[in-house]
Parts: C-alpha cells; structure tokens; sequence
C-alpha cells in the first residue's frame, strides 16, 4: 500500500517541475504573491529527481546541495513545465519525508 500523506492538500500539490537547466524536481509547490521579480514559488521539501546510470533507478536527491533548509524559494520563470509525478515518484517522496 502507498504511503499516503495525512493531509490531501499536500499530494495535490506534489508536482514535478522542469527547470530551465533540465534539472528534474519533485516538491510540493505554493504559489506565493510576490513583487514583479521576486521569488512567486515556495518549494516545500524538494528532491532531485536523478536516474542510476548502472541501475536505471529513479533516485531522489535532496537538492539544492550544500543545505539543511527545506522550504526553498523559487521564481516560476526558472521553471519550463510543472507536471504530476508518477506513482513511484510520489511513493518515494513521502517515504522520504516521513
């Protein structure tokens, strides 16, 4: 069986994004008003989404590198496209989160 979140609203807004640099994310993602500019999307507990190059696994990554901090600001202009995650991606993610 899946591990499915506590709160419904969290996996409906668990979305895979593309980024500009073909960097795959999976997050749950808040639309935030903010100034023309600034950062419009709140990124909550992301993770990198990377294939083993031996394997062919999907991995998830904590991403970005280098911190601990996991609620990451992001302007929707640095994304090319936001889609829904696999069911594997989305089992993987709570997984990890919880």
């Amino acid at each position: 069986m899946t591990n499915q979140p506590q709160n419904q609203n969290q996996n409906q807004n668990l979305k895979t994004l593309l980024l500009n640099n073909n960097t795959y994310l999976v997050s749950i993602v808040e639309e935030v008003y903010a100034e023309l500019g600034e950062p419009n999307c709140k990124l909550l507990n992301p993770f990198e989404i990377v294939k083993d190059n031996v394997t062919s696994d999907i991995l998830l990554k904590v991403w970005p590198d280098h911190t601990s901090q996991r609620t990451i600001m992001i302007s929707s202009e640095h994304i090319l496209t936001i889609t829904e995650p696999s069911e594997k991606i989305i089992e993987n993610y709570f997984e990890l989160i919880n």
